[in-house]
């Protein structure tokens, strides 16, 4: 799915010089790495309205 959006994944090439595509999908793979599973992916409720965090919420 994320391949559909082929103008961002250009951009992001030119302009950053990242393969987001295979960022993902390496992210993901760690993840399940974790969980004993092939892919996986992580989220975290967000307590707060409308704020960031300053603090760092994956290892």
């Amino acid at each position: 799915m994320l391949e559909c959006h082929e103008s961002q994944l250009v951009w992001m090439r030119e302009h950053d010089g990242i393969d987001f595509a295979d960022m993902v999908k390496t992210c993901s793979r760690y993840r399940g790495y974790q969980c004993g599973a092939d892919y996986a992916e992580g989220f975290r409720m967000c307590q707060v309205y409308l704020k960031g965090t300053t603090k760092r919420l994956l290892p």
